[in-house]
């Protein structure tokens, strides 16, 4: 079997440190926070720096930029404060963008213009500026009106600017750092110019770090070359962070595969495989438990306030000491984390297995619910953001391409007749209410997802009530086109397989 090279992030973790050590490198912590902070101010003050940090960095060298870091840490710094901003304002241009699509008062070619200032730092800095921005298909007058729409935008939209507000991580090039064998055990050493004096901390586990580099020795052989690292300061642990290339095999069998994700079950698939039941239950008995714990902390709290206002200090100490600690409740959630993650990778491992092409949904937009509280607290812990990265993760492990649509209404439409509407879906049970249709819920929107891929009408950023005008209009038109006794029948193969008899619905 033929395999392919996957970029893959690693995490290792080391030893308890000791005092020492453990204060040292929240020194370098704290320093490399504070060196970021101010390149992420240089950055927000000058738009334009950010389309070549690297001649920011040279030019600091030039300068000799006066630093607690060596040379090559700050640099990293420096890095680091350009790649947030530049993940701050890609992330801002994917709403602004989305706002000046739906902008009535501009023309196409203006929307154009806007665009193109989005892609351009620099023409971001005249935007700020109140430079014009040449073009040559528009008038004066209307690049004016587009500059002033995509300003106004932009502002409403900026919120606060990143800053630097932990000092718990820092990034390390190769020349700051190295892994050596003692006593067949991994030991990362840290350069003395860093922390003063080599540091010596053993890692768990054994994993190689270098990987081949573009370079030959002077045998012809690809030299190895050690990655760039973060350090994450852990309690009294250290964690290693670095990105390696690992092998996968490359599938052959060319399936498209949508799934849905629930609460119920991790997910869904069209071909109506139920992987990782029993999710709710315990994510449910998870953010109870969370609730549970907090109501008592929060009446220990309570009491030590009492206490402290009443001058016995030292009840008050024992209850914060005692009962308010942060240990147990920061592992209790970590082995929570921990469990839940590992029932989402056991589900996606499966289904992403000689898939070529994985479908799902878009979990960035928020969700809302008309539940009672208890349910809404149940359900805002639904861990969206875990699914979203490990399925994207997943589908790169396993071999799959990863392909998101947009979610509006796939569990609420029929996908015999194309009817929508809210009451077509009773919590797991799907049941149309113009032709009878009847299946599980999940498998009916994994398969209006897999529907949607070459769907050009809707969209990934289609807004939700546009999507229902589009899907309302189908069905109208389809009644005209073929009647209403035919709409009633089977339609194709999306309905194919799915249908289950309508007592079995019923019971559901």
């Amino acid at each position: 079997m033929r395999c392919v090279m996957a970029a893959r992030a690693i995490k290792r973790l080391s030893l308890p440190l000791n005092t020492g050590k453990r204060e040292i490198l929240q020194r370098v912590a704290a320093d490399y926070a504070a060196e970021k902070q101010h390149w992420l101010e240089v950055f927000q003050a000058d738009i334009a720096l950010l389309a070549a940090p690297e001649k920011v960095r040279d030019q600091a060298r030039k300068d000799q930029h006066e630093s607690l870091l060596p040379s090559t840490v700050w640099a990293m710094a420096l890095k680091d404060a350009a790649e947030t901003m530049d993940r701050y304002w890609s992330a801002l241009f994917v709403d602004v963008r989305r706002l000046i699509a739906r902008n009535t008062h501009l023309s196409d070619e203006q929307k154009r213009y806007a665009y193109t200032i989005l892609t351009e730092y620099r023409a971001l800095a005249a935007l700020f500026a109140d430079e014009d921005v040449s073009d040559k298909v528009l008038s004066e007058a209307q690049r004016h009106q587009a500059r002033y729409d995509l300003k106004r935008i932009i502002t409403r939209k900026q919120g606060a600017l990143p800053r630097g507000k932990l000092a718990r991580s820092f990034a390390l090039d190769k020349c700051s750092y190295g892994i050596a064998l003692v006593n067949g055990k991994q030991v990362l050493w840290l350069s003395k110019a860093l922390c003063g004096q080599k540091l010596w901390i053993p890692l768990k586990g054994f994993t190689e770090l270098s990987r081949p580099s573009r370079r030959l020795d002077k045998d012809g052989l690809r030299r190895r070359a050690m990655p760039n690292v973060r350090v994450v300061l852990i309690d009294n642990h250290l964690a290693l962070h670095y990105t390696a290339q690992v092998k996968r095999p490359e599938p052959t069998t060319g399936e498209i595969l949508a799934v849905d994700f629930g609460y119920s079950e991790v997910l869904v698939d069209n071909q109506g495989r139920h992987d990782g039941e029993g999710f709710g239950e315990r994510m449910s008995a998870a953010t109870d438990l969370r609730d549970d714990k907090g109501r008592k902390r929060g009446k220990f709290r309570a009491l030590a306030e009492k206490y402290q206002a009443q001058g016995k200090r030292t009840k008050a100490r024992r209850i914060r000491r005692y009962n308010l600690g942060h240990k147990k409740q920061r592992a209790q959630r970590e082995r929570q984390q921990q469990t839940i993650a590992h029932q989402i990778n056991t589900a996606l491992h499966e289904v992403t297995q000689n898939t070529d092409v994985l479908v799902s949904e878009n979990l960035s937009a928020a969700f809302r619910y008309g539940a009672g509280k208890r349910w809404n607290r149940r359900l805002s812990a639904w861990v969206r953001g875990v699914l979203q990265e490990r399925t994207a993760f997943k589908a790169l492990a396993g071999c799959s391409g990863h392909q998101q649509v947009n979610p509006a209404y796939t569990s609420q439409t029929c996908p015999r007749c194309g009817f929508v509407h809210a009451h077509n879906r009773h919590r797991d049970r799907f049941q149309c209410s113009h032709c009878g249709f009847a299946a599980h819920a999940d498998r009916v929107a994994a398969t209006n997802l897999l529907a949607r891929v070459d769907d050009h009408e809707i969209t990934l950023y289609t807004p939700y009530q546009r999507v229902k005008a589009i899907l309302e209009e189908r069905f109208h038109r389809r009644q005209e086109s073929e009647g209403p006794a035919l709409t009633r029948g089977p339609s194709g193969p999306l309905a194919a397989g799915l249908e289950i008899p309508h007592e079995q619905a019923q019971a559901a």
